[in-house]
């Protein structure tokens, strides 16, 4: 009996399968050194995170936050750029905020 067009490709999936999944675990493994743009994403990450960006994000608060209140004649787009920047100071500033209220910090945690 003829295998149909379905069990063929199964059967070379499998296949595929097998022959990557056997493959050297080395292969398959980071390498030491990282990769080239890590060190700077960490370098931002560590900026976003640190002393001024949260002083940055609570004077950015204080004047779009006052701005939105006694602006008067602000435009729409006015009041538009307003609440963004309004909402990447909280964004900005929530990390160090739960981690001084709640003493959590903000990581995942694998179950």
């Amino acid at each position: 009996m003829k295998p149909t067009s379905a069990a063929r490709v199964f059967i070379l999936a499998l296949a595929l399968a097998a022959v990557f999944g056997f493959t050297t675990p080395e292969a398959h493994a980071a390498s030491a050194t990282g990769l080239p743009w890590e060190s700077s994403l960490q370098t931002l990450q560590d900026s976003l995170s640190g002393p001024v960006a949260m002083s940055l994000s609570v004077i950015s608060i204080i004047i779009f936050g006052s701005m939105l209140i006694f602006g008067g004649e602000i435009s729409q787009f006015g009041k538009s750029m307003c609440m963004v920047a309004l909402v990447i100071a909280l964004v900005v500033s929530s990390q160090t905020v739960l981690s001084t209220l709640f003493g959590v910090s903000s990581s995942v945690v694998p179950l």
